[in-house]
């Protein structure tokens, strides 16, 4: 569900999902920034992760879905709370990546103001979607708003506390950046079928 009409400077993106798609969410953050270098960019998730998203080339701020009275998006059939309407309200782009199987009711939910684009996706891609990638699927979301060619890799940026507590980490542990290459593996996955063969 998409309305065209944008003002392309204040953007709110809204994924509840587990810390490999948050990270895989930065692509299409990364879009939205090389396309509007100087737009306000706010992620909405859980806390812990969407923070993740924040940093240089990425957006400008995290905030948790537990806080503005999220909740009440999904009452249907009440209004939403007035913070929550007020806060949509301050955001030119929404983008919703939802696991529900009706868009609809939230597309309308989320649309509320005029010229205001709204765009509510599928948070996983169909099942027979599994020969690209899967940033090429939050992509989507953008078709005709930023430029999908040659999209940025997923990364995430590290602030000056994080990159020092690495420093006391490589000393502690006897590690020399400059002469040791350090390559991190986290091989896991939360499905069996999202996990690479060893090889």
């Amino acid at each position: 569900m998409t309305q065209t009409k944008t003002n392309n400077n204040r953007w709110l993106i809204v994924r509840n999902g587990a810390i490999g798609d948050t990270l895989l969410l930065s692509s299409a953050i990364q879009c939205i920034r090389r396309k509007y270098p100087d737009a306000w960019i706010e992620v909405c998730g859980i806390q812990e992760r969407v923070e993740l998203l924040v940093g240089d080339g990425m957006a400008n701020k995290a905030i948790s879905s537990d806080s503005c009275g999220f909740e009440t998006l999904y009452r249907i059939h009440s209004p939403l709370d007035s913070q929550l309407l007020e806060y949509f309200q301050s955001f030119d782009n929404i983008i919703y990546y939802s696991a529900s199987p009706n868009l609809q009711p939230l597309y309308d939910r989320l649309h509320v103001k005029e010229n205001q684009r709204v765009c509510v996706y599928p948070a996983l891609p169909k099942r027979d979607e599994t020969s690209r990638h899967v940033i090429y699927h939050f992509l989507g979301a953008l078709n005709g708003v930023a430029d999908l060619n040659n999209p940025p890799s997923p990364h995430i940026s590290l602030n000056q506390d994080e990159i020092e507590e690495a420093r006391q980490f490589f000393a502690e542990n006897n590690i020399n950046r400059e002469e040791e290459f350090i390559l991190a593996l986290h091989p896991g996955a939360g499905s069996k079928k999202k996990i690479s063969p060893p090889d």
